[in-house]
């Protein structure tokens, strides 16, 4: 009988890989000017082509201010992915010390963290651009988002719109995908490797750190996503992307430390569990007419103090300085956000 195959999951060969060595050999500053000139030089080359050179000199302000969002947009999605990989494997080499693995099971997770099962990947991927595809064809036209009406299909300017929406998506789709792909790795790996100590929760630090780096990560989107409020037509989408955003951060902020906050969980339990028993077994012998009271005594002060110790003891690894981080980048995310509307409620009060 043959053994039967583990199936590991494959590699896609674009883009996770591509951008995965790319962290390794280039920063991610590296990755957002290369792709900024790349896909302005796109947009320069197709309306030049496809509308004449007037037509984009005769282009109104909202119209520019949208593409260049877009194209920072664009810019930014492989560079924080770019950014993630790098963080992934700082953060698990960080984590080293905490973790019950000898050194070849290290690499072994090590490899394992980066790596993606391709079919999972192209299944949302291909969901998530039909779905981005659907609002250009449904809904009131003229409306807000086409004060002019609906370019027919086949027109130049309705093609650009549909090619800008699925890059936006194929390059978004692979971020989500590993940001919680990872960060439920790293939840497994503290559930089922990390060594707690109740006493000592620093070493447990960058459980935490991870998750604060993608909340960075989703932040930059949300600040760039609030530019868009400045855009009359986009606004209704803008909202619903910032809402979804500052789901999916909090997501990624909670997700990486659910394991070892489990196993931090149980191990207070069950430390409890055990001091609880001394207390009573030491209240027990002092109760005794054959119990001692001097070193008896000084035990069950040490036992109560110790059970007072436990019980205020963390479950989740976070420190004041990783909570006011979260704060602030949750902050700069909807401050931005409410002062993109803020503006957009001005300005029109300046142009009416």
């Amino acid at each position: 009988m043959r053994a039967a195959r583990s199936r590991r999951p494959r590699e896609p060969r674009w883009p996770i890989r591509a951008l995965d060595r790319a962290s390794l050999a280039r920063s991610p500053r590296w990755v957002f000017g290369v792709a900024a000139v790349t896909w302005l030089s796109i947009l320069l080359v197709y309306h030049a082509l496809a509308l004449g050179v007037e037509a984009i000199r005769s282009v109104g302000l909202e119209v520019a201010w949208f593409e260049g969002v877009h194209v920072l947009m664009i810019a930014y999605t492989p560079a924080a992915l770019v950014y993630g990989l790098r963080g992934a494997r700082l953060d698990l080499h960080a984590l080293r010390p905490a973790l019950r693995l000898s050194e070849a099971q290290f690499r072994d997770r090590l490899r394992a963290l980066v790596t993606f099962n391709g079919a999972h990947l192209v299944s949302l991927t291909a969901l998530l651009v039909a779905v981005s595809q659907l609002p250009l064809f449904v809904g009131p036209s003229p409306s807000p988002s086409w004060p002019e009406g609906r370019p027919p299909l086949g027109d130049p300017r309705m093609t650009w719109i549909m090619l800008r929406s699925a890059v936006v998506v194929l390059l978004l789709a692979p971020l989500v995908y590993t940001e919680l792909t990872v960060a439920r790795r790293f939840s497994n790996l503290g559930e089922t490797c990390a060594a707690v100590d109740l006493l000592d929760p620093t070493r447990l630090a960058p459980f935490a750190r991870h998750g604060l780096r993608s909340v960075l990560i989703w932040t930059g989107l949300t600040v760039l996503t609030s530019l868009l409020f400045l855009v009359s037509w986009a606004q209704s989408t803008a909202r619903v992307a910032l809402v979804l955003i500052l789901v999916a951060a909090t997501a990624v902020m909670l997700l990486p430390v659910r394991g070892v906050h489990r196993r931090l969980r149980e191990e207070k339990q069950s430390e409890l569990e055990r001091v609880r028993a001394a207390l009573r077994a030491e209240r027990d012998a002092q109760l005794s007419a054959r119990a001692g009271a001097g070193g008896t005594s000084a035990r069950l002060a040490n036992l109560i103090a110790y059970e007072q110790r436990i019980e205020s003891a963390r479950t989740w690894p976070f420190d004041p300085g990783t909570l006011l981080r979260f704060a602030l980048y949750v902050t700069l995310g909807v401050g931005s956000w409410l002062g993109g509307a803020v503006v957009e409620r001005l300005l029109g009060l300046l142009l009416d």
